[in-house]
């Protein structure tokens, strides 16, 4: 478990749909743009219902954001990550199969789904193994998948009944 640490310095090597930075600098700011796509994305499939928000349910959100999220990449991340470095050498193999099996899982979800939901939540999986890998640590996976949930919970959460 050498990845379960808060370092968020290293350099973000070039990849489908990202350029050569470093994550210091640029994660913050894809993750804002993921969040704003996902948003979108929740808002869509979420409207039909209408909403009816509420202030117990938004206090939820918050903590409850922090324990999906580091729950997911606890079992949806760093396994194949440490897996693909220590057991294959192979930072394909994390890469590969920290998106894969996220996105998935995904397909019955409630927000995103479908295959729809499949190929944004395998595309952020391998965003969040990646993050891992060139970092050496759980915080950006963490930070931006925390920030993703409490954007999709405040709308799952504030659907009318």
């Amino acid at each position: 478990m050498g990845y379960l640490n808060f370092n968020r310095k290293g350099k973000m090597k070039p990849s489908f749909l990202l350029g050569e930075g470093k994550w210091e600098h640029d994660a913050l700011g894809i993750g804002i743009i993921m969040v704003a796509i996902m948003g979108v994305v929740a808002f869509l499939q979420t409207y039909a219902v209408g909403f009816d928000f509420s202030l117990v349910a938004l206090l939820m959100v918050i903590p409850l954001a922090a324990t999906n999220a580091f729950i997911e990449e606890v079992i949806f991340r760093l396994p194949y990550v440490t897996m693909g470095d220590n057991e294959t050498n192979s930072s394909v193999y994390g890469l590969i199969m920290g998106s894969a099996i996220f996105g998935i899982i995904h397909y019955w979800g409630v927000a995103p789904n479908g295959i729809f939901g499949v190929l944004i939540s395998a595309y952020l999986g391998y965003f969040l193994a990646k993050s891992i890998q060139e970092t050496k640590g759980f915080y950006w996976a963490f930070m931006i998948h925390f920030m993703l949930d409490v954007v999709i919970l405040i709308f799952i959460f504030n659907v009318a009944t």
